[in-house]
């Protein structure tokens, strides 16, 4: 059992690529809260547990671990969470198939936890609970409707798993005691899991893969025209749908209009060239020109409210 913990203040969103082991996520900034995140990561012993809490609004893009299935809770006190593109409640469990698609989007104060694991070491608890296996999914993932009383047991039973892990040095019982406490975690999971609402559920995979490609289309187009002027009708173009539709569909999934996604890209693309550029070469209105951020002014004061910093702050960290 080895446990990591990992607090940072004023981060780069660059710094939490792999805040799940064997992913690789981006993560971008959105407005409100403030530049830090708590990270901790418990490998157990063919397993590995993780959560995070984030102080800045946040979405996070990319894909799961792709040899293990990973089930997740959200946690905390805030329920404005989206995944995939839907509103996922407190204490609601999220299963995730071997290398499925993660789009997170969360407001400030929102943690999280992700326990990957062997798909057959959950299907093991189902055949020895019920005698059958499970309809885990083996392409996408779903959003479980579980009851409040099965999250609050899976999340207390996380809490115990860290507890045992920041022992500074773990004793033989210690170590006994966190594998009876991971086998107890299979258990829950397979109880909550063993929902007769769920399965492949192709409905929802359809509806969750089509506004996967419309999220894919709109960032292409985005990261494409960056230092550009902003058109809502040549993005809703680019996206395939009509600009309503497309604001309808930003504010759901983003949780802000095309614009404010559109001048939040390019502030987080900006901030990690100015964290690269290290106070050296061109100057920061240079570089904010190049960006498409004519009036320095506003771009400052845009910058200062996303990050909780001036431009020339970042560069000088």
């Amino acid at each position: 059992m080895e446990h990591q913990s990992l607090l940072l203040e004023h981060c780069d969103p660059d710094q939490l690529l792999e805040v799940i082991d064997g992913t690789n996520v981006v993560h971008r900034v959105l407005p409100g809260g403030e530049l830090r995140a708590k990270v901790e990561k418990l490998h157990l012993d063919a397993s590995v547990l993780q959560r995070g809490l984030y102080g800045m609004g946040v979405l996070a893009d990319g894909a799961m671990p792709g040899r293990l299935v990973s089930v997740g809770l959200i946690t905390g006190t805030r329920a404005d969470v989206v995944i995939n593109g839907f509103i996922c409640p407190l204490l609601s469990i999220q299963l995730y198939s071997e290398g499925s698609d993660i789009n997170y989007r969360a407001k400030p104060g929102s943690s999280w936890f992700v326990y990957c694991v062997e798909r057959e070491r959950i299907q093991q608890a189902a055949l020895r609970l019920y005698g059958r296996p499970l309809p885990i999914p083996h392409s996408h993932a779903v959003s479980l409707p579980s009851g409040e009383t099965d999250g609050r047991r899976v999340a207390a039973t996380v809490e115990a798993l860290f507890a045992l892990g920041s022992y500074p040095e773990p004793a033989p019982s210690i170590e006994a005691l966190a594998r009876q406490l991971e086998e107890q975690l299979i258990y829950e999971l397979a109880c909550a899991l063993n929902n007769r609402r769920y399965g492949e559920r192709p409905r929802e995979a359809r509806r969750v893969a089509q506004r996967r490609d419309l999220m894919r289309r709109a960032e292409d187009y985005l990261r494409a025209n960056l230092s550009e002027p902003f058109s809502l009708n040549d993005f809703a173009r680019a996206a395939g749908i009509n600009h309503r539709m497309l604001q309808r569909q930003f504010h759901s999934i983003y949780g802000v209009t095309p614009q404010v996604w559109f001048r939040c890209m390019k502030l987080n693309a900006l901030r990690r060239e100015l964290q690269q550029t290290n106070g050296a070469g061109e100057r920061i209105s240079d570089i904010a020109m190049r960006w498409g951020f004519l009036h320095f002014g506003r771009f400052a004061e845009d910058y200062r409210r996303l990050f909780g910093e001036c431009p020339r702050d970042t560069l000088r960290s």
